[in-house]
């Protein structure tokens, strides 16, 4: 993908569309669910894993069902989106006690669709 291209999808703002695009699109988080817009309403583990992420400038996005809480991080893969000429994303998802539960990279299709790859 070109630079500029990619530097404009590196804004943290753009990876967070990202992020909250494939989620949604690939039912990671239930339908019912509805956006967490403030750390400070996540666990006390998930706070500290957002202010990790936030020196690493990884983008993050939670849900909740007011039962639990869905919290995904990820970040644009330069050398795979550059070779793919397409977003891709590398994320991360964790539980509620912070811990890493999965990762995968997802490729953004033309359509805006997601593929993940290596699966």
């Amino acid at each position: 993908m070109e630079t500029m291209r990619l530097r404009a999808i590196l804004q943290p703002s753009r990876v967070e569309a990202l992020l909250e695009a494939l989620a949604v699109s690939q039912r990671l988080v239930p339908a019912d669910a509805y956006p967490v817009a403030n750390a400070a309403d996540l666990t006390p583990e998930l706070r500290d894993r957002v202010r990790r992420m936030e020196t690493e400038d990884h983008a993050w996005r939670a849900w909740t069902d007011d039962r639990y809480i869905w919290f995904l991080s990820g970040e644009l893969s330069l050398p795979l989106s550059r070779e793919r000429g397409r977003p891709v994303l590398q994320i991360r998802r964790y539980g509620e006690d912070g811990q890493l539960q999965e990762s995968g990279v997802w490729l953004q299709m033309s359509d805006r669709s997601w593929k993940q790859l290596g699966a």
